[in-house]
């Protein structure tokens, strides 16, 4: 087997002689190291196997046997090459990339995660990596087990994770962690108040109401008291639940200079692309990162063959450059840039008014429009207050509590 082999990579000729005494051509060859194998031959002829760089050798001793010598059939990777021979880069390309395949056949190409949204694919990405496993990674240094248990504990949101190795592919299953419902509060308090205002209603719950609607209260006044005192004597401690409403005074300020500096993208955009192998990473474009304010988008995007994704992947870098600009604004243009951030922070601010009504008054100072809002709400001023326990909780004491 391996005797064949061997002619097969060397290449090798079939040949016919055809003369009176055919079996000379036998003596002459073997007299001169000239091997032949798979021989037939009747009185006139000889059919036999000859190396193909030998096969030049016959010629004079078929000549000086009076044969007529002819090749019939000429085999092995010597004329397959010859036979291809144009196409050399295809074949070469070829066994470059068996070459390549089988070297990082040891190496994750590609790790796909399957997750809700819930989990930053981007942090359980880098904390994967500090794990130990990355595109590039080697495959024999992973311990899956490992990773699972450490990255279920140093990411909470995850309760579970799954790592399955499929060649080079990493398939990740991954759980989000469910937080139970945290036990109703039952800590004994009191409510008071989160800002002045005059009582307007109360929704009264747990406790006991301390203000009448109409009334003026201060900030930090009690409103409902936690503690329940009985007829025949004695008290209880109760948690506190009440909505409180009142009519409260706010007011809300911005400022926009009539004349700044800003930035404005202007008209030039580039672009860096790389090229990517595994861990290795080649630019491929002539242009490199502009100085000056930018912002990056970035694309990934991966190549596959015959389906099958390789550890290769073009990063495409878009920059969109951004220059300082002197910008002058009349009054008219300062309000009406003022009104929309004020609008933006009355969404913020006063979002937990049941209603509200505004009033807006404006001034001119050191090259700014100042724009107030003065707001009068409607909403809720109650907020718990712990009542400490410290074991000396008298009669005198909730009479003071009381008083506050």
């Amino acid at each position: 087997m391996i005797l064949r082999l061997l002619r097969w990579f060397s290449g090798y000729a079939k040949f016919t002689a055809k003369g009176k005494f055919p079996e000379r051509l036998l003596n002459m060859t073997m007299k001169n190291g000239v091997q032949l194998w798979g021989m037939r031959s009747d009185s006139s002829s000889l059919a036999a196997y000859v190396a193909a760089r030998e096969y030049k050798l016959l010629r004079p001793f078929a000549k000086r046997c009076e044969l007529t010598l002819k090749c019939t059939k000429k085999g092995g990777l010597p004329f397959i090459i010859s036979q291809y021979k144009i196409r050399s880069g295809l074949l070469v390309g070829a066994i470059l990339y068996i070459a390549i395949s089988i070297i990082l056949s040891g190496y994750i190409w590609n790790i796909n995660i399957n997750t809700s949204g819930s989990i930053n694919e981007y942090e359980l990405r880098e904390e994967l990596r500090s794990l130990g496993l990355y595109e590039g990674a080697k495959i024999s240094d992973i311990n899956i087990q490992d990773i699972e248990q450490q990255a279920t504990i140093d990411m909470d949101n995850i309760a579970w994770i799954s790592i399955n190795i499929t060649g080079t592919l990493v398939n990740i299953e991954l759980s989000p962690r469910v937080d139970k419902k945290a036990p109703t509060d039952k800590t004994p308090s009191n409510i008071i108040a989160s800002s002045d205002g005059v009582i307007t209603g109360i929704e009264a719950g747990e406790g006991k109401p301390s203000v009448k609607i109409g009334e003026a209260v201060v900030k930090g006044q009690m409103l409902v008291s936690g503690i329940l005192e009985y007829d025949v004597g004695g008290f209880k401690l109760k948690h506190s639940d009440a909505k409180i409403y009142a009519q409260t005074k706010k007011t809300l300020s911005v400022s926009v200079p009539l004349e700044e500096t800003v930035l404005k993208k202007n008209d030039f955009n580039t672009y860096k692309k790389s090229l990517s192998i595994l861990w290795c990473s080649f630019p491929i474009s002539i242009y490199g990162t502009p100085d000056g304010y930018i912002s990056t988008q970035v694309k990934n995007e991966n190549i596959e063959l015959f389906g099958t994704q390789l550890p290769i992947k073009i990063t495409t870098e878009n920059y969109n450059i951004y220059e300082n600009i002197k910008v002058k604004r009349t009054e008219k243009q300062a309000r009406t840039l003022a009104e929309k951030q004020l609008s933006l922070l009355e969404t913020f601010s006063l979002n937990n008014a049941k209603s509200y009504t505004k009033k807006y008054t404006q001034k001119i100072s050191n090259g700014k429009l100042i724009l107030t809002g003065t707001y009068t709400c409607t909403e809720d001023i109650a907020i718990q207050q712990e009542i400490k326990i410290d074991g000396s909780i008298t009669e005198e004491n909730i009479n003071k509590s009381s008083e506050k």
